[in-house]
């Protein structure tokens, strides 16, 4: 009967730390993050879109997938100020960045980080958890088109990566 007492008090005590150590995996919202949405449409029939790809993050796996579906396309103009990140988010369709001013540094799951300026443009690919933060002395500026399925979310907030700059 004490054996039996001792494997109960055990597993509830295992089952605490458990729920503690998921419970602190937590979502990232964006820190001071500005959003506008410029435009959004659904698509009138349906579209195969095929993607292909492995930037920015530099040590993932080739992806590509086909999606048929009615897409959204939807354009937003994020502005950071200095410091300010959009936190850690991935989409389920493909992002296309431009910057408009001043400069984003785009951090990837595996630790990677690449800087864009003004007039530079990127990609961010299905699926890719990344941040992008204001690292530069003046406020920044992006534009960006996510073509989406009508029945997805724009985005997914995501726990913050090992390397959470």
């Amino acid at each position: 009967m004490k054996s039996r007492y001792i494997l109960l008090v055990a597993t509830v005590i295992v089952g605490i730390a458990f729920a503690a150590i998921l419970g602190g995996a937590k979502a990232t919202p964006p820190a001071a993050q500005s959003t506008e949405t410029l435009a959004r449409g659904t698509t009138a029939d349906e579209l195969a879109l095929e993607v292909r790809g492995k930037f920015p993050n530099q040590k993932a796996n080739p992806w590509r997938g086909t999606y048929k579906s009615p897409w959204d396309l939807i354009t937003l103009r994020i502005t950071l100020p200095v410091g300010a990140n959009t936190g850690w988010h991935r989409h389920p369709g493909p992002g296309f960045m431009t910057v408009t001013a001043g400069a984003v540094t785009v951090y990837a799951n595996d630790c990677t980080k690449t800087t864009y300026t003004k007039g530079q443009s990127y990609v961010e690919v299905p699926g890719l958890v990344n941040l992008v933060r204001n690292d530069g002395t003046e406020p920044a500026v992006f534009v960006g088109t996510f073509l989406v399925p009508t029945t997805a979310t724009l985005r997914l907030d995501v726990p913050a990566a090992p390397c959470n700059p």
